[in-house]
């Protein structure tokens, strides 16, 4: 049966509409997941406005920080990205009832403060140009890597247009 023209060219057929199908369905989600990501991330220009206080509480997660200000409704965040750059030795200094100062680059779509620039005892904790060469170095790797999907979905599409092609010569050929 292996050397029968017929059942080659039957393999030889079935093998390459496989590869087809690979190539368009895994080209297709790259090119699908490269345009969300590169739709989905944005830049958010700092502020950096300045906004002084006492504590009132705080909640320490994992890679992320919450303050609560007394006489103050907002939540003032620092998020994981951030975290990165920001000193964890401010755990031994804040506590409830400690005069802060911090500088708010933005507010984020769940109306958290994000803070930029940390201070409490006149020690920064947290420096404003690391958090914001933090933030800008995230935003320029979630670009570069959606333009890599982009480009791998690209090429995958390529090799199925090769592929379309090479169904086509293949069911021409005379058995």
């Amino acid at each position: 049966m292996k050397n029968n023209k017929k059942f080659k060219h039957y393999k030889k057929l079935s093998s390459t509409k496989v590869g087809l199908w690979c190539f368009l369905l895994f080209g297709i989600g790259s090119l699908l997941l490269g345009i969300l990501v590169n739709s989905q991330i944005n830049f958010k220009s700092y502020e950096n406005y300045e906004v002084s206080g006492i504590v009132e509480n705080f909640n320490k997660g994992e890679k992320i920080l919450k303050i609560y200000l007394k006489d103050d409704k907002k939540t003032y965040y620092i998020n994981n990205i951030v975290y990165d750059v920001f000193d964890e030795n401010v755990y031994s200094v804040l506590s409830e009832n400690t005069q802060i100062r911090m500088c708010i680059a933005y507010i984020d779509e769940y109306e958290r403060y994000n803070i930029s620039e940390l201070e409490i005892n006149g020690k920064i904790y947290l420096n404003k140009s690391a958090s914001e060469n933090a933030e800008y170095s995230n935003y320029r790797s979630g670009l570069i890597g959606s333009y890599v999907f982009i480009g791998i979905g690209t090429v995958l599409e390529v090799f199925a247009v090769i592929y379309f092609i090479k169904i086509k010569k293949i069911k021409n050929e005379i058995i």
